[in-house]
């Protein structure tokens, strides 16, 4: 029988300063950010379109390191897909969904001083 490991959680928050204000960000951004399959699926159509516009070598490898850094890729058929299902698990809201758990540390925090408080 495997183990099952604890599962690390990254803030959103702070992945999303960690992205920063660069080249793709915002849209790096909103795909770590929904919530849902659906917006994740309409997302991921609409960015495949605008992505395959890029003819420019240097401007699609700065596109797929920044995916690579959330568990994303779109070099493989031209479309956005999981290259890293583990990395994506714990940026993802939308697998986060799954665990329950608040998008940010710092509302874990905070409920802690709160009932601490009490």
């Amino acid at each position: 029988m495997k183990k099952q490991g604890m599962t690390h959680l990254k803030c959103l928050r702070h992945m999303l300063v960690n992205i920063g204000k660069k080249r793709f960000s915002e849209q790096i951004g909103n795909l770590i950010s929904v919530s849902s399959n659906q917006d994740f699926d309409e997302l991921k159509n609409l960015y495949t379109d605008l992505w395959l516009e890029i003819n420019d070598e240097k401007v699609l490898s700065n596109l797929e390191k920044n995916l690579n850094k959330v568990g994303l890729t779109f070099k493989k058929q031209n479309k956005i897909e999981i290259l890293n299902q583990e990395k994506w698990d714990e940026i993802s809201m939308v697998r986060r969904v799954l665990y329950r758990m608040p998008s940010c540390t710092n509302h874990l925090e905070s409920t802690h001083g709160h009932m601490n408080g009490l």
